[in-house]
């Protein structure tokens, strides 16, 4: 490791009696300790443990660093132009170089952890907690929507940062507005370079960009604990980038798995055989289970757009960095994505979430019904491309269609020849047929209840039930439909739906 100046200033900071360092002193140029020869050229990568006697051999030179001991406390002779550290007078040659081998292992020591914690699987809060041990002061790295990414120290968080979706800490509306409102605070300030800056929320704060990804994110480290001292500017810096080595690792390997995602519903939308524990592998690096809440979107550009958005792999990201939990790719000229359901993301959301990037670029999507089964996302697939093709045909002003909005004019278009019979069954029946209740069958009630118009009395005959009993079902069914039964096309979609059942039933037990 190479150290600076600064960095040796800090570690002697106790037996230096005066120094000289200027702007090259805060460099990495420092990747050792010798005793002055002055028989053998000095390097400009050494630092040098020089007697006063033999200062008058010196050259100025601002990259040459000296460690000077013997030096009365009553001389003040002129020292040479370049960087240097006067020890107190009391102490020797022996003392002075084994000072500075001391402070220069301590260094190696604390490299050697940080380069230890890069080449397993490395934590970034790990690395805050390393350069904690030399910056004793909160290290918060914000990503690019001022989120809190790693941290050291909690004792900042109440200070300026607020709770945002669940546990997740953001930079406050107003902390944002008084950082960045100061005049020498620039959003944009050039990559690896570190800065300083009056922290308005108290203190001061050392800050540097890292890129990855494209994307530009912030280190911070404030004095909170003790005041900066020289090197600091430079730890800062290699902690940065020891930061940045790690993210690019964590996105080489986000990388390999999104593949692997993408392999694994490409397999299972082309029907190819699929190992059911891979899938369970491959589904739990994203804290995703083959029975969770999917729901799959196939996007189209239109042709407005073809000559102006032609990176396949930009809209994928895009699409993904909208939802979030979602996986994008490109097949057979059509880009899909698989979308994984959760608590803060629901099937209502994603519109919302794809509005401004579809109408900006003019996208067509279609969107498919919620499944329960990643294994199944063919059938999906195939409601989403079939929502989409018919959207564009029947409303083209749209940019957003759903299955359930098209799937019976699909189904008297094109018949069964694209789907199960089932995937064309109104959700509300399916519902309807998941009821548990081992002494109802809430189906037949409905579907005796739709095939003699509505009559009560005929359809509690045909059931053997007293009417009471028929009121008291319907207005259990009722409950659980989203439909209006005094409509005759929603009467129309859920008597062809009890057909299609019947259908599933039939080819099932032929199976």
């Amino acid at each position: 490791m190479k150290i600076s100046a600064s960095m040796l200033f800090d570690s002697l900071s106790s037996a230096i009696r005066s120094f000289s360092m200027s702007e090259p002193s805060t460099l990495c140029s420092i990747s050792g300790i010798l005793p002055y020869l002055p028989d053998v050229p000095m390097a400009n990568d050494h630092a040098y443990v020089i007697s006063e006697s033999n200062l008058c051999d010196i050259q100025p030179a601002n990259d040459v660093t000296l460690i000077i001991y013997g030096l009365p406390a009553d001389d003040d002779r002129p020292l040479p132009d370049c960087q240097y550290l006067v020890l107190h007078a009391g102490i020797n040659f022996s003392e002075a170089l084994a000072l500075a081998l001391s402070a220069m292992e301590h260094y190696n020591n604390w490299s050697e952890k940080i380069q230890s914690e890069l080449t397993n699987d490395p934590n970034l809060n790990t690395l805050c907690d390393i350069a904690y041990q030399l910056l004793n002061n909160p290290i918060l790295l914000f990503d690019p929507n001022h989120v809190l990414m790693a941290s050291v120290d909690a004792g900042l968080h109440n200070a300026y940062l607020e709770r945002s979706d669940g546990n997740t800490l953001a930079l406050s509306d107003d902390a944002y507005k008084a950082i960045v409102n100061r005049p020498e605070h620039e959003d944009h300030t050039e990559v690896g370079q570190v800065y300083f800056m009056e922290n308005p929320l108290g203190g001061n704060t050392l800050y540097t960009n890292i890129v990855c990804n494209q994307k530009e994110y912030r280190l911070c480290i404030n004095d909170t604990n003790r005041g900066f001292r020289p090197g600091d500017l430079q730890i800062c810096k290699i902690l940065a980038d020891a930061l940045h080595t790690a993210m690019e690792m964590d996105r080489s390997r986000e990388t390999v798995a999104k593949n692997d995602l993408c392999d694994l519903f490409i397999n299972v939308i082309n029907r190819e055989a699929v190992d059911p524990s891979a899938c369970t592998a491959t589904l739990n690096t994203w804290n995703w289970k083959q029975d969770d809440s999917y729901i799959c979107l196939c996007v189209e550009k239109t042709n407005v757009n073809q000559q102006f958005v032609s990176n396949d792999q930009y809209i994928c990201s895009k699409i993904e960095d909208l939802l979030g939990e979602a996986c994008a790719f490109m097949m057979s000229g059509r880009l899909i994505c698989v979308v994984h359901l959760n608590k803060s993301l629901g099937r209502e959301d994603i519109p919302e979430r794809l509005s401004s990037f579809l109408e900006d670029n003019i996208f067509i999507v279609g969107e498919s019904e919620v499944f329960y089964d990643a294994l199944l996302a063919a059938d999906f697939y195939r409601e989403a491309y079939i929502a989409l093709r018919s959207g564009r045909a029947r409303q083209p002003e749209e940019f957003f269609h759903r299955f359930s909005d098209y799937s019976f004019y699909n189904l008297l278009h094109y018949g069964l020849d694209e789907l199960p019979p089932i995937r064309y069954c109104d959700r509300n029946v399916l519902r309807l047929a998941e009821l548990e209740d081992s002494r109802v069958d809430y189906c037949e009630t409905l579907r005796t209840y739709i095939e003699n118009d509505r009559n009560l009395l005929r359809t509690a005959e045909l059931l053997h039930i007293h009417r009471t009993t028929l009121f008291y079902r319907l207005n259990k069914i009722k409950e659980e439909l989203d439909a209006d039964l005094e409509d005759p096309e929603t009467r129309l979609r859920i008597w062809i739906s009890f057909i299609l059942l019947d259908l599933e039933k039939h080819n099932f037990s032929q199976t």
